[in-house]
């Protein structure tokens, strides 16, 4: 089981961090197709004595249908879109104990990709897609 520090250890060696404290780090992701950096939020949090790391990104929007919410929540294989501090963001938990830096890794690209995907097209926006069987 990786302490906190430890684990703080992991991302600072592996990853190339915007923050670090004692609390938290942040990272920031480019992915192709998408113009703005995606900041992700790893914190650690104790709840009936145990740790764990709370992976997040802020959405860049603060309005969505909340059953457009949860019927995104359901198609996730990873993470849960939650409202905090006035704004949307997509979490997910991972318990300090046990963890294993490959889980780590896969969910921070997995959640980080999600957020910058929803920031580009919010929750509710037709893809034109859905509009191909209108053109001429």
């Amino acid at each position: 089981m990786p302490t906190w520090n430890e684990t703080r250890a992991y991302l600072a060696g592996r990853y190339r961090l915007r923050r670090d404290d004692t609390r938290s780090v942040e990272l920031a992701w480019r992915f192709p197709g998408t113009p703005e950096l995606q900041l992700q939020t790893i914190e650690v949090r104790r709840a009936m004595a145990r740790s764990a790391a709370v992976v997040w990104c802020d959405l860049g929007v603060t309005s969505i249908a909340p059953h457009v919410a949860l019927q995104h929540n359901a198609t996730l294989a990873v993470g849960a879109l939650a409202f905090a501090d006035d704004a949307y963001v997509l979490r997910h938990v991972l318990p300090l104990d046990p963890l294993a830096w490959p889980a780590l890794d896969e969910v921070l690209e997995l959640i980080a990709h999600e957020a910058a995907r929803l920031r580009g097209r919010p929750l509710g926006t037709p893809s034109a897609a859905c509009f191909r069987h209108l053109a001429d």
